[in-house]
């Protein structure tokens, strides 16, 4: 009967060790350690940690952010507002890079600069609104935007507005023109942070005013209204409103 037991133990043993090998070397050829940060260019990977199956674009296969335009205004009391307008034309990646804005007198001479880095969604257009730069008596002449390399890109959704602009109503009131926007959050939660910009501009797209406000909070599937004043009266049969929303947070 002993002889019969040990037997049945050591069988039982036999099998352990033979499962415990299988168990080894299958996980060593299933679960084999991510490349994508190792510093090194292997397996699928079309640079170093970049392309194939990794997160990360490599950097040659990305197309440069835009500055389509820029502009600055005189607000009164020396000061002016800078905007700024900045597209990333990859569909399919976010992106990091940097741009720079310059206000220029009528002399050449660069009156401030301001550079900043940034990030965008895949085909994300987002207006820089920089306020109350102080140039005393000095004009700003001319705005000019630039835009740096991109230094780092990643596999994204593209980018979806969570945030609609319902509407926009532009009046006079006494020695002042306001706008009236009407903001719908689409999305099936509340959304925190949204920096909204809006520009009025010509029929030939010249743009010559611009407003900034913020939402702190705007419930899911809820409208809100939000109001930009310019101490002006401004006639609303030939301008062109666009309103810039955009969550902070995202």
């Amino acid at each position: 009967m002993w002889a019969f037991k040990r037997k049945i133990i050591v069988y039982i043993v036999f099998f352990i060790i033979i499962a415990l090998i299988a168990i080894y070397y299958i996980n060593k050829f299933t679960n084999k350690p991510p490349t994508c940060f190792d510093g090194l260019q292997n397996g699928k990977e079309e640079g170093v940690d970049c392309g194939g199956d990794c997160q990360y674009v490599c950097l040659n296969k990305v197309v440069p952010i835009n500055g389509l335009w820029a502009k600055s205004f005189d607000v009164g009391n020396g000061f002016s507002n800078t905007v700024a307008y900045i597209e990333n034309p990859n569909y399919d990646y976010e992106v990091k890079a940097s741009y720079k804005i310059k206000n220029i007198d009528e002399e050449g001479v660069v009156l401030n600069d301001v550079t900043r880095d940034i990030v965008l969604k895949p085909g994300e257009k987002k207006m820089i609104f920089i306020p109350h730069i102080k140039t005393g008596n000095i004009k700003i002449k001319r705005t000019l935007v630039s835009t740096g390399a991109v230094v780092q890109a990643e596999k994204k959704e593209r980018f979806k507005q969570k945030i609609t602009v319902a509407s926009k109503i532009l009046k006079t009131d006494g020695n002042q023109t306001q706008l009236q926007v009407g903001l719908r959050n689409l999305d099936i939660k509340d959304v925190k942070n949204v920096e909204v910009v809006a520009t009025l501009s010509t029929k030939k797209g010249v743009v010559f005013e611009v407003g900034k406000t913020f939402v702190e909070r705007i419930k899911k599937k809820e409208e809100v209204k939000v109001n930009f004043t310019w101490q002006k009266i401004i006639d609303d049969k030939d301008v062109i409103i666009e309103v810039y929303p955009r969550i902070e947070e995202e």
